[in-house]
């Protein structure tokens, strides 16, 4: 089916993309003794949004309809989007 190619194609490009440029972004803060931490607890955080966020969205969609649950997932996706906008360019 040529729509599931082409979803699997878009997201094996995002993934390319976004992972990088997030770990990129999360190491530039903190001291030089911190980086560790500071990627350690990153990379932890995210271990724990793909663990749980499956598990969160598939009670959301099943208390409440599809509908509700893809319109608080499509709302939701403006918090990365803000808080990208106000990352300091470096």
């Amino acid at each position: 089916n040529l729509n599931s190619f082409l979803s699997l194609a878009l997201y094996a490009l995002s993934t390319s993309v976004v992972v990088p440029c997030m770990t990129t972004l999360v190491s530039h803060y903190g001291n030089v003794s911190q980086k560790g931490i500071v990627m350690g607890v990153y990379r932890s955080l995210g271990a724990l949004g793909r663990a749980m966020g499956p598990i969160a969205a598939s009670i959301l969609y099943w208390m409440t309809g599809p509908e509700v649950c893809y319109s608080i997932g499509g709302l939701g996706l403006i918090i990365p989007y803000l808080m990208l906008k106000s990352c300091k360019t470096i």
